[in-house]
């Protein structure tokens, strides 16, 4: 049982790993167990022809990372075309004790992580077979059918426990997003070149390390010791062995060497028994990360991160963005020097090691690198929310400008509380000129659509032209005019100087009563905007 265990534990990572050993290794090994498999079938059903072939509890697990195997490997791939796999997922999924492990959860991958794993790579083939499992179908209608996973909405509580997160495939959602992206600055990469960008890149991480080194603090040495960023000249420093120790582990510790590190060819800095890593072939003493492989992809990063003609989201600022980028590069240059764990007050956390660099294999690059730019509306994932603050700050700035141009604030201001006091559509009249015209509410939707291109999708387009629509043969005053249906999403009339609080409060003695029925269709379309 045990070496079942390790085993299939081997199997999973070293599938799971598909373009460092698939075709060296894995993808013969899967149809070897195929083959071997479809054999002892046929032998059961001559000898049993009523009965139905099974196999051990114990070999279960790894038909589960051949299934998986074959999931992955059906769909296109960066280094390889998808492969038509249709019947060898069908022939493992006939298999009793294989069928009754494919929805469970196995080596911490999560329930229905065949089902998961499909949708996430956008598998339709895969899906549909596993979907016509009962207990699968259940799994997956209890967890809406995982449409967050494929939307790029991961299980943070799995990614939490799953150390090779990094190494999924994009979603589709995510991939159509790295794909705008794509599409906005692949004419400036052609015209400047990778290369190029590239350069500018390591320009920058060289310059903003010399403007701050790292340092080595030293009982030998009065004044720390600013550490140059070539090897050779920090070679010719020629420190003693324990000052040599601590000024490496500086280095380490230095965002700005760290990924200038980890995009130098060669790489004097990397640890000697680095995985995942090219070799020179005069001097294997001589070694780099896979970072040529992904030149477009970091480039494009790079001028994404640094963009001021598309300033950042969600409260991030452009040098937060830059930094963000070069930390997550950082990490793909020491990914498995993160691979230790240790106790800190009572709760297990991993490290960095501050050992030699060992960068990240070739499949989580990917990752890490559409992870790594932050607050950019064409890489992000576009959410109700965010498209209501947008109609929000389109709208409430466009009232501001229908104001100062009438300069009339005041007015407006009396308006409002007059309808508000006694909900006579008459008295809400004022109010229209604060409408949008057709052009403008055109411009809110072309604004959306260039910022944040294909993830402004139909149904988004919908919602704002919703939100924007007035209806003048309405019941509700409210659908005549902007100012009062907008007024739940921007509280214009707290810009207007009334307070937004218990409606009844601007209900008094001194104004007349109106039916109840009025105040709840107010209420009703204050609160639709909420």
């Amino acid at each position: 049982m045990c070496i079942y265990w390790y085993f299939d534990a081997g199997l999973a990572y070293f599938e799971s790993h598909d373009c460092e050993y698939g075709q060296m290794y894995v993808y013969a090994f899967v149809a070897a167990q195929l083959e071997g498999l479809k054999g002892r079938k046929e032998a059961y059903e001559q000898t049993h022809p009523a009965g139905v072939f099974d196999v051990e509890a114990e070999e279960a697990p790894r038909c589960f990372y051949l299934l998986r195997n074959l999931i992955r490997r059906g769909v296109r791939r960066d280094y390889a075309d998808a492969e038509p796999n249709v019947d060898e997922l069908r022939f493992l999924l006939t298999i009793p004790a294989v069928k009754n492990l494919a929805h469970q959860e196995l080596n911490e991958g999560g329930s229905n992580e065949l089902l998961r794993l499909a949708c996430h790579l956008g598998n339709s083939d895969a899906t549909v077979l596993l979907l016509s499992l009962p207990l699968v179908r259940a799994l997956a209608e209890q967890n809406n059918y995982y449409r967050n996973e494929a939307r790029g909405q991961l299980d943070l509580s799995r990614l939490a426990r799953d150390r090779e997160s990094s190494i999924y495939a994009l979603t589709q959602g995510e991939q159509k997003r790295l794909e705008q992206a794509i599409k906005h600055y692949k004419p400036l990469i052609e015209a400047a070149g990778a290369a190029e960008i590239m350069n500018d890149l390591r320009n920058y991480l060289s310059a903003h390390y010399q403007q701050n080194p790292a340092s080595l603090v030293s009982e030998e040495e009065v004044r720390p010791i600013e550490l140059p960023l070539d090897f050779s000249q920090f070679r010719a420093l020629a420190l003693s062995p324990k000052q040599q120790e601590e000024a490496l582990k500086a280095y380490y510790k230095n965002p700005y060497h760290s990924a200038w590190r980890y995009l130098s060819k060669p790489n004097y800095w990397m640890h000697q028994q680095a995985s995942y890593v090219y070799v020179d072939g005069q001097d294997r003493s001589l070694k780099w990360s896979t970072f040529a492989e992904y030149q477009f992809l970091i480039a494009l990063c790079w001028l994404a991160a640094k963009d001021e003609a598309i300033p950042p989201t969600d409260g991030h600022t452009l040098e937060g963005r830059i930094e963000h980028f070069i930390r997550e590069l950082m990490l793909n240059g020491r990914a498995h020097n993160w691979n230790k764990t240790r106790l800190n007050k009572g709760v297990w956390e991993e490290y960095d090691d501050l050992e030699g660099d060992k960068p990240s294999c070739y499949s989580g690059v990917k990752r890490r690198l559409f992870q790594s730019v932050i607050g950019h509306p064409l890489l992000k994932l576009l959410t109700d929310d965010d498209i209501k603050q947008e109609v929000r700050d389109f709208a409430l700035s466009l009232f501001k400008t229908k104001i100062a141009t009438l300069n009339n604030k005041e007015a407006m201001n009396e308006a409002y509380k007059e309808y508000i006091s006694t909900l006579d559509p008459d008295s809400a009249k004022p109010l229209a000129c604060l409408n949008f015209s057709t052009e403008e509410q055109a411009q809110c939707l072309a604004q959306l659509t260039q910022k944040y291109g294909d993830s402004f999708t139909s149904s988004f387009k919908d919602t704002v032209n919703s939100w924007l629509a007035l209806d003048p043969n309405a019941p509700n005053t409210s659908d005549h005019y902007h100012a009062l249906k907008l007024d739940g999403l921007t509280n214009l009339s707290f810009y207007l100087g009334q307070t937004q609080g218990n409606l009844h409060r601007f209900f008094g003695s001194q104004v007349q009563e109106v039916a109840p029925e009025q105040v709840d269709n107010y209420c009703n379309n204050k609160s639709r905007m909420g």
